[in-house]
């Protein structure tokens, strides 16, 4: 094999894993916020739990999904964690925006499409640099 295939190969595989990487983030991302919101009905429902909070709810959810998700994701790289958790936040904050301009039938920009994208950058960088250093500090350790 020449020297421009293997390049070419190389470059295949690694658009195939980063493609694995964020598939894998935004599934566990939606199914974290989905278990987060099961608890939430759960509590609204038979609870006096007030539905003044639920936008606060769906916030803190919107964090936690993208907390554990860039964590979990970026645990088995060796770099680049803090890049690849904000990508996966700002990719998980434009899914939630198109699956709601399609059932709303409204796509609008606005001030809270601006904030929620950049909590979601912000928490994916948090949860990327977690993730790394969760697995760093488990090679480090020896027992």
């Amino acid at each position: 094999m020449n020297k421009g295939t293997t390049n070419k190969l190389n470059e295949i595989v690694n658009e195939n894993k980063i493609f694995k990487i964020f598939s894998k983030g935004i599934v566990v991302a939606f199914l974290t916020t989905f278990i987060l919101f099961i608890i939430f009905s759960v509590l609204l429902t038979y609870t006096d739990f007030s539905e003044r909070y639920i936008s606060s709810v769906v916030i803190i959810s919107t964090i936690i999904s993208i907390l554990i998700a860039s964590s979990i994701v970026t645990r088995n790289q060796k770099n680049n964690g803090w890049l690849n958790g904000g990508i996966l936040g700002f990719i998980y904050i434009i899914i939630l925006y198109i699956i709601n301009g399609i059932i709303y039938k409204k796509f609008t920009l606005n001030s809270q499409i601006a904030i929620m994208s950049f909590i979601g950058i912000i928490t994916g960088i948090i949860g990327g640099i977690i993730g790394i250093n969760i697995k760093k500090n488990k090679r480090n350790k020896k027992y």
